[in-house]
C-alpha cells in the first residue's frame, strides 16, 4: 500500500486556546506530515474535512491529534482501507494548563503538545496495515475423549458438521 498521509489537529475543546498552533504543525512536519488544524474534527464539518481529503487526495493515513484515543472512535473511524492514529492533545496537554493572564503560551505546555504530535506522527509513519492472517491447511478430524453421554454427543455433532471424528473411551462399552 503505498502511504498518502493526512494530518489534523483540533482547536476545540481549549487546545487551540493554551497552544501555538503554527508550532504543532511544523513538529508534524519535522516528521513528514503537513497538519491543518479546524476548530471540531469531530463534528461533521471536521469529519466531512478529513473525508473529502480521503476522496479528492487519496489520504489512507489519517494522523488526529485532538482528544484521547479511548473517546470519539466512531468520529474517527474511516473504514477498513484507512490508518489512523491519535494523539491526545486535550487531555494530555490543554487539560492540564493552569489559567494564565494574556496570550502567553506556557513553554513547558508547548513542548508537551509538539511532542504528542511528533509522536502520533511518527506512529503513523511507522504504522502498516495488518494482513489477515491465513490457515495453510485445514484438517477436519476430532479426537473425542471419552465415550459417554457428552462424548456420543460431542462425537455426533461433529460428524453431523462434516468432521471425522475419533472417539477413545477407556472402557470396554460406549455410553
Amino acid at each position: 500500500m503505498d502511504k498518502v498521509y493526512g494530518g489534523y489537529i483540533c482547536t476545540g475543546c481549549g487546545i487551540g486556546d493554551v497552544l501555538d498552533l503554527d508550532d504543532l504543525k511544523s513538529a508534524g512536519s519535522e516528521i513528514g506530515i503537513e497538519m491543518q488544524d479546524h476548530a471540531c474534527l469531530c463534528g461533521a464539518e471536521g469529519r466531512a474535512h478529513i473525508e473529502k481529503d480521503i476522496a479528492d487526495n487519496g489520504v489512507n493515513v489519517i494522523c488526529v491529534c485532538a482528544c484521547s484515543p479511548r473517546v470519539m472512535n466512531n468520529e474517527f473511524d474511516f473504514g477498513e482501507q484507512t490508518i489512523t492514529v491519535r494523539g491526545n492533545l486535550r487531555e494530555q496537554v490543554a487539560w492540564i494548563a493552569e489559567e494564565k493572564e494574556g496570550d502567553e503560551v506556557d513553554e513547558f505546555l508547548q513542548e508537551l503538545g509538539a511532542d504528542n504530535v511528533r509522536m502520533a506522527a511518527t506512529r503513523a509513519m511507522k504504522t502498516e496495515m495488518p494482513e489477515p492472517y491465513q490457515l495453510e491447511t485445514l484438517h477436519k478430524k476430532i479426537l473425542v475423549m471419552g465415550g459417554g453421554i457428552a462424548g456420543m454427543t460431542a462425537a455426533k455433532e461433529a460428524a453431523k458438521a462434516g468432521y471425522e471424528v475419533t472417539v477413545v473411551e477407556k472402557a470396554e462399552k460406549l455410553g
